[in-house]
């Protein structure tokens, strides 16, 4: 009898039906693939030669590859997951902990929650990012790496920050940095700035300065008032660029006394008395006819006295 067309087309779905419905489910548990796997349960799968797997819902594939615990999955040539959660992907790829992926060769995630993304990426702290090859965070936990010392990375492209825990990017570095040179030359013409004495006829007066500070040149102006000599109100502006500052102000004097007209005479130091030089005989010679005519108006005693010390001069 022959068959037509249909009929071989029938007979031959027939046997793909057949083979199919001879054939181990593969929809059952965890997907192995690779030579001689070894299997610890039924939920878990061991995937290439002298893959293990020790744990429930486990996923290993690759020569070597290890996956221990809930959730873990071991993908590459001596991958290592080992805890709750992990992923390790990638030759020499080890996840340890909880919640931790390494995903690169040799990539290394062990605190919980750390993510190490690269070639040789070390994600070491709890709650901490490593991304780049060789990026490594240490021991400081929440933190996101992408070098090491010796090896930084620059972080492109970053818009500008809004929020107060943003980051901050070199423009608007850049914008602060002028803001400061403005500052200082803004400062530096306020202090340029300066009153001239009381005057009761001209109690009014103005000031202008300029300033500079690192490249940047301000201009100021001021306006003082003497309400009392005592008493002197300012106010003063200044401009640099888009920046601006002014200032008001008013300075007083407290008098020392109650009467503040009286002052006190300044004490003159004393002046030290010459020194007397002693008498020559010449000038006591004629200095005798004016002792005689006094020795003789003098009491007897007193002309005795006068006429021994006389005596006792010319010897």
């Amino acid at each position: 009898m022959k068959l037509d067309n249909l009929g071989k087309g029938f007979i031959g779905l027939l046997c793909i039906c057949v083979v199919l419905m001879s054939a181990a489910p593969v929809w059952a548990g965890n997907a192995d693939i690779g030579n001689s796997p070894a299997v610890a349960d039924e939920t878990a799968s061991a995937n290439d030669t002298k893959a293990t797997a020790a744990d429930s819902n486990v996923t290993e594939i690759g020569t070597y590859a290890n996956a221990e615990g809930e959730n873990a999955t071991a993908v590459g040539t001596n991958a290592n997951a080992v805890g709750k959660n992990v992923t390790a992907i990638g030759t020499y790829a080890n996840a340890t902990g909880e919640n931790t992926t390494a995903i690169g060769a040799h990539a290394t995630a062990t605190g919980n929650n750390a993510t190490a993304i690269g070639d040789y990426a070390q994600a070491t702290a709890e709650n901490s990012v490593a991304l780049g090859a060789g990026s490594e965070t240490g021991n400081r936990a929440n933190t996101v790496s992408v070098g090491a010392p010796g090896a930084e990375r620059q972080i492109t492209n970053v818009a500008d920050g809004i929020a107060p825990t943003d980051a901050v990017n070199v423009r608007q570095l850049n914008r602060l940095s002028l803001r400061l040179d403005r500052v200082g030359a803004l400062a530096a013409a306020m202090s340029g700035l300066a009153p001239l004495a009381y005057k009761a006829d001209e109690p009014t007066q103005g000031s202008i300065a300029t300033g500079m500070y690192s490249g940047e040149t301000a201009v100021a102006g001021g306006l003082y008032h003497y309400t009392h000599e005592d008493v002197l109100l300012n106010a003063a502006f200044a401009i640099c660029g888009s920046e601006k500052m002014g200032r008001m102000g008013v300075s007083f004097r407290f008098p020392k006394g109650k009467d503040k007209s009286v002052t006190e005479a300044p004490i003159t130091p004393a002046v030290p008395a010459a020194p007397v030089n002693p008498a020559t005989p010449t000038e006591i010679q004629e200095l005798e006819p004016v002792a005689v005519i006094s020795e003789a108006t003098l009491p007897a005693h007193q002309a005795t006295d006068a006429a021994a010390a006389d005596t006792e001069v010319k010897g």
